[in-house]
């Protein structure tokens, strides 16, 4: 079966994610196909490093700035200015010379400049070298032997934007325009992807979808495309942003990896000029080390300094034949140009990157281990710069691969003499095809802008279909109303179309889709009425009483060698990739005085560090540890989802890897006034006011947005549940999942000891009657049984183990009850909450903003689905409280769960942690903190030991 789009999108890269979200912002259904596992085809971030510190790995500055719109939206939209630097005010030239510099005396600044304007002017194009030595001829004895070597050597460094020796590249094209200085991305490119791909729906974005053909249907003017994995798509419009490389392998044989056959072929005004074009290879060796050892510049320009032969001017070069390097002798350090990065300047860490040019570029990439030939290659280089004899050791080495990688086989869009540096014929495409990428239009050509700004020319053609599918859904939604509104009218809810005749056709559209969510409106009220009539009950019918000891332990009392045990099983599955982390971060920080979501909030540590952050880092801690990765599941909500996302781009993923991270949103529920008997209308008066629908909305949420599915595919099996506003969380603790599935259990849960009969927290407990676990709220029992004692140590309450929602669940038993659990009430009932809701009074027809609770809003709890567990199957470990759990739920001040209380219990917490590995503080009121980053849980503090600390030290 065929699935169908209005518009397809060959390539998640800047081009076709530019031209999706544009499609998108329109209405316009838009399905993206990326054939690799990530998003940003050759912008790729590399986040997952030994250290944590992110590289670029593809695009890494902001060219041509003055005519840039990825950079203006950067700092003027999407971020703020100071995370784009331009690093150009102190560089570095690097020469393979005694001095490793010019000689003294050598002005060749001018002759460069003449240089770049003698090329643009060039009659017939030549090569980089000849028309070098044209100049040369004429100037002859006005310039220096000396003077003109240099200039070349300056000159050379084109080899590095035109993708090929300056006996193969164009003299034309290889230096430019570019307009304006070039500005680095300290966030890394994929900040810029992040923006894209927040107006493209998250399930419209399919990765690991190889596309094999593409066909035009005769018969229609449809476009059926096929992936290898034999998936079909039908489209009225296609964007092909195949990077130049591939799109010429697609012509030459459509068979090979990556390729793509087109039926019918390609026309010939398109094919044509595939000879005349070019995708060069380029790479980078990156090098971090313990600290920085080298001087500020920002960047270095190590330049090849051409030889007497390269100048003689009485010969005329011919071209070498594009892309040949058979019969050069293998590179060595200085027999090509390079451009060194310096990290440690521009970013802050202490790591250098090497930009090489196509000819050490193949043999970097055919190189049994590119690693450490790429180390040898710069090593030299490395050495000039900083006049050491012996380097220290690197702490790890990147290289890249886009010439070898079959999904870009090449890296850069460059020229040979004569030919084209942009393909015209590819822009306008044919039919109802566009094609996208920096090789189709010469502004911003080879350049991550050009791409993106091709992305957005390839839309325009099919912005036509905004309005066709507005007035499809609307006709298909208006051949539904009578039906629709027959189900509201007999539920008693005729009012919510009291207003539908002032609407437009687009408010009637999205109504109609609103109100279509409710699939049986008088069930629906009558799951209200049943909430507000059990919130109005006394519960007294239930005998409830402790789990047993065989679902019940407590790491308080357990024996070490048991939680050793418990712990080591857990690392091992989160080495072996299968263990997923659930964060619920739909929450604001209303109650703290803001509105930006829970997790931004900073409690106030030295460090100054949110919520997110430390659990970030906690977990790339717990990486370390365990030596394999963790897959982040985020559950916003409509009011976080973009601030959050924001907060996270912003910060730079707090060093985490962004492809591990998946968001997605709870759901909503509508309100209700206070009988319980009409729906609220909403101020614009064309949709329901409706809230989030609870923590127990999470069942529905990862069934709604696929996340289970996503899990299964990653091969994760076990899940971590927990809430942001802890700011003790133990995220993915090792010895939680240990003992979850060391006793196979389906569900399991975290609780904190209850100590005073009076607290109000909520309890994990049995249901004597049913044998099941399940969770009673504080209102819901006795004072008698709330200050009863325990059986055997008199000292405890009975019922002592508070729920902290933090949860363990298995993979599949949640693939096998979500279905089950979200389709019933007797699962997941409706609890309510009366508040103050601002919504359209239906007598005055007002917008009102009451001073008194006028409504009912709706959730539902994460425990309800509890007694759905067999008991065998259901496990309770209980952790110390000071040690695990400490919730912001209260304003500054208040005393008691607070910003206050949250940095005071992970402070004492990171500071027991020093003095048990011997350190000292400098008073006894001293408190330090201790990243994340150095300990997950008090271990690897060995350094510590006999050190003394002040108060507010940071332990990083």
């Amino acid at each position: 079966m065929s699935i169908e789009t209005q518009v397809l999108v060959i390539g998640a890269g800047i081009s076709g994610l530019k031209a999706a979200s544009d499609l998108c912002e329109q209405g316009i259904d838009t399905v993206v196909l990326e054939a690799r596992n990530r998003i940003g085809g050759r912008i790729h971030t590399e986040r997952n490093t030994p250290t944590g510190n992110h590289y670029d790995l593809g695009a890494t500055w902001f060219h041509s700035t003055m005519e840039n719109p990825v950079f203006e939206k950067f700092i003027n939209e999407w971020f703020e200015p100071q995370f784009a630097k331009y690093d150009d005010s102190k560089v570095g030239f690097v020469l393979d010379t005694p001095s490793g510099g010019f000689p003294n005396g050598v002005n060749f600044g001018p002759i460069v400049d003449e240089l770049k304007y003698f090329f643009s002017n060039l009659g017939e194009d030549t090569t980089l070298q000849n028309a070098v030595v044209e100049y040369l001829k004429t100037k002859k004895t006005l310039v220096s032997q000396d003077e003109s070597k240099y200039a070349a050597a300056v000159i050379r460094f084109a080899e590095l934007l035109g993708g090929g020796q300056w006996d193969m590249i164009s003299a034309k094209y290889s230096w430019g325009p570019f307009n304006g200085r070039d500005a680095f991305n300290t966030l890394g490119y994929d900040s810029v992807l992040g923006k894209l791909v927040e107006k493209i729906p998250q399930d419209k974005i399919i990765l690991n979808a190889v596309v094999s053909t593409v066909e035009k249907i005769q018969s229609s003017d449809s476009i059926k495309v096929t992936t290898k994995e034999g998936k079909t798509y039908t489209c009225r419009y296609l964007v092909v942003t195949l990077p130049l490389g591939v799109l010429k392998m697609s012509n030459i044989d459509p068979t090979v990896e990556g390729a793509i056959k087109f039926i019918p072929e390609l026309p010939e005004n398109i094919t044509r000029n595939f000879s005349k074009t070019h995708f060069a290879p380029i790479s980078k060796v990156i090098v971090e080390y313990e600290k920085a050892f080298w001087p500020d510049n920002e960047k270095f320009l190590v330049l090849q300094v051409p030889n007497n032969d390269d100048l003689d001017l009485d010969k005329t070069y011919t071209a070498t034949t594009y892309g040949d390097f058979s019969t050069k002798p293998k590179s060595k350090a200085f027999e090509f140009p390079c451009l060194v990065s310096n990290f440690d300047a521009v970013r802050g860490v202490p790591a250098l990157m090497f930009l090489l040019p196509a000819q050490p570029t193949k043999e970097l990439e055919s190189s049994e281990n590119p690693q450490e030939f790429g180390y040898q290659l710069v090593a030299p280089i490395i050495k000039k710069i900083t006049g050491l004899e012996e380097l220290p050791k690197p702490k790890f080495v990147l290289t890249t691969n886009w010439g070898t990688d079959p999904y870009s086989r090449g890296a850069i869009t460059t020229c040979a003499p004569g030919d084209l540096f942009v393909n015209d014929a590819l822009i306008e495409g044919f039919g109802n095809i566009r094609f996208a990428g920096e090789g189709t239009i010469a502004q911003g050509r080879a350049c991550a802008h050009g791409a993106y700004l091709s992305g957005e020319l390839s839309t325009a053609f099919a912005f036509s279909l905004a309005p066709h599918r507005l007035a499809t859904v609307l006709n298909n939604m208006v051949e539904n109303f009578e039906e629709i509104k027959s189900k509201f009218v007999n539920a008693g809810q005729e009012h919510v179309f009291k207003y539908w005749d002032t609407l437009t056709n687009d408010e009637q559209c999205k109504f109609l889709q609103q109100l279509s969510k409710i699939d049986d409106p008088s069930l629906f009220m009558r799951d209200v009425t049943d909430a507000i009539l059990y919130s109005s009950s006394v519960s007294g019918s239930k005998e409830y009483t402790q789990l047993p000891a065989s679902s019940f332990r407590s790491t308080i009392s357990c024996e070490r060698e048991q939680l050793a045990k418990w712990e080591n099983q857990g690392l091992q599955l989160i080495k072996e990739g299968k263990v997923g982390i659930i964060l619920m971060a739909g929450g604001q920080g209303t109650r703290l005085g803001s509105s930006a979501p829970k997790g931004c909030y900073d409690v106030g540590l030295p460090s100054r560090k949110s919520l997110f952050q430390i659990q970030i880092e906690r977990m790339r801690r717990l990486e370390t540890l365990a030596g394999g990765d963790l897959i982040l599941y985020i559950m916003t909500s409509g009011p976080t989802r973009q601030t959050t996302e924001e907060f996270f781009a912003k910060n730079g993923y707090f060093g985490w890897n962004k492809e591990k991270i998946v968001f997605f949103n709870q759901g909503t529920l509508p309100a209700v006034d206070l009988t319980g008997e009409k729906l609220l209308i909403g101020e614009d008066r064309c949709s329901l006011v409706e809230s989030p629908d609870g923590n127990g909305g999470l069942y529905k949420a990862i069934h709604d947005n696929g996340i289970i599915e996503d899990m299964m595919n990653k091969g994760i099996e076990h899940v971590h549940m927990y809430c942001v506003d802890n700011i003790l969380v133990k995220v993915g603790d090792p010895i939680f999942i240990g003992y979850s599935t060391s006793n196979q259990f389906d569900v399991a849960t975290k609780v904190v000891r209850k100590n005073e009969a009076s607290e109000k927290v909520g309890l994990i407990v049995l249901d004597k009657s049913a044998n099941k676990p399940c969770v009673i709220e504080y209102s819901e029992i006795s004072k008698d049984l709330s200050e009863a004692k325990d059986d055997t140590d008199s000292s405890l309450l009975k019922l002592r183990a508070a729920n902290i929602v933090n949860h363990y669940y298995n993979v599949q038993f949640l693939a096998k009850m979500i279905p089950q659990w979200i389709k019933s009430r007797n699962f997941l009932p409706y609890h309510i909450a009366k508040k103050k809701i601002p919504c359209i009074d239906i007598e005055t027809d007002e917008f009102v903003r009451p001073v008194d609770n006028n409504g009912i809003k709706l959730e539902q709890f994460i425990f309800d689905v509890f007694p759905s567990v067999d008991l065998a199957k259901f496990g309770c470990l209980e952790v110390p409280r000071e040690d695990e759990f400490s919730p912001l739920k209260n304003a500054p001040g208040s005393g008691r769960d607070c910003p206050e209380t949250c940095k005071l219990d992970s402070l004492k917490r990171s500071t027991l942690w020093v003095l048990n590995n011997g350190g000292r503080l400098s008073s006894p009121e001293a408190l330090v903190e201790v990243s994340p980053l150095a300990s997950y849980a008090g271990e690897g503090l060995a350094d510590v030991d006999g050190k003394v600390y002040k108060n507010d030290f940071i332990l990083n």
